[in-house]
């Protein structure tokens, strides 16, 4: 039996042995549960952790077969710019868009592309928190700069904090469904390749819709033209989008250069002058949950 094996086999009997030390408290949440002699446990690796200076910075929260090996061979980190597409889409397949639940979707998220992370990913930073996390946090304020995400909604005459994707944040996910597998972990970037480029996914279909925003439109309504209510959506779009926000968004030699001050308030105005624009999004939401229920 290997050490590992055995270290397992005998902690599995600790804890059953141990059970019976476990006491719960009462928090404004919930009730939470604390073991006297497991905290010994962790002590004492945590100060063997610090003494041999290992895996002191390792979220073993989060484990996959790639991210065990990993360790054996050369790996780095996803960046935040790979998950934009791929959260997007995650978050286009939501029934529930509240921000007050944010760090339970990004564990949601976080489990289900794990397969594509490495030990890298898993590490926490300076500021203490595991860099996939992080760096998940900058993929959706790229979304929200690029107008793919609300930052806020009104629904239902109540102002909170959102996740909901923009009407144009649902068709990009609707153009890439028609193109990929209703897949979120295969619109992540291999990790051999990640670094190796400016671009994103995400930036390449921008960058796509920019020069041929008609092309962009005209597929959607084919593909989806079976569907009458995505035909009135897409008739309440118009190049008025397109032209106001896009316009702020410049292609160059080395990636994607945008003017957050001008872009932040096109969409702010856009928005404010086109008051079914959630609505609409709730629309595209339904038609979204339809489709992907029956792939």
């Amino acid at each position: 039996m290997k050490q590992i094996d055995y270290l397992k086999f005998h902690l599995d009997d600790f804890f059953k042995e141990s059970s019976n030390e476990t006491i719960s408290r009462i928090t404004k949440k919930e009730e939470v549960y604390f073991n006297k002699s497991l905290f010994e446990l962790e002590k004492h690796l945590f100060d063997l952790k610090r003494e041999y200076n290992v895996n002191q910075n390792l979220n073993c929260g989060i484990l996959s077969n790639n991210i065990m090996q990993s360790f054996d061979k050369q790996s780095t980190f996803l960046k935040s710019r790979d998950y934009s597409l791929s959260f997007l889409l995650f978050l286009a397949k939501l029934d529930n868009h509240g921000a007050e639940d944010l760090l339970g979707i990004m564990d949601k998220y976080v489990e289900s592309i794990k397969e594509k992370l490495t030990y890298h990913d898993i590490t926490t930073t300076d500021t203490r928190v595991t860099r996939c996390y992080t760096n998940l946090r900058f993929a959706l304020k790229e979304l929200r700069d690029f107008g793919l995400v609300f930052t806020t909604t009104s629904i239902n005459d109540k102002f909170c904090r959102s996740l909901l994707p923009t009407p144009f944040g649902y068709l990009i996910s609707l153009f890439v469904w028609d193109k990929e597998p209703n897949d979120i972990i295969r619109n992540l970037p291999d990790h051999r390749y990640a670094h190796k480029s400016t671009y994103s996914e995400l930036h390449s279909l921008l960058g796509y819709i920019k020069t041929k925003p008609t092309e962009f439109l005209n597929h959607l309504f084919k593909r989806y033209e079976q569907i009458v209510d995505f035909k009135i959506v897409i008739q309440k779009l118009n190049d008025e989008y397109l032209d106001n926000v896009l316009k702020y968004i410049e292609i160059t030699n080395d990636g994607f250069k945008v003017d957050l001050v001008k872009l932040d308030h096109s969409i702010e105005l856009y928005y404010l002058n086109i008051a079914d624009q959630e609505e609409i999004s709730l629309k595209l939401q339904e038609i979204v949950l339809a489709l992907t229920k029956n792939r």
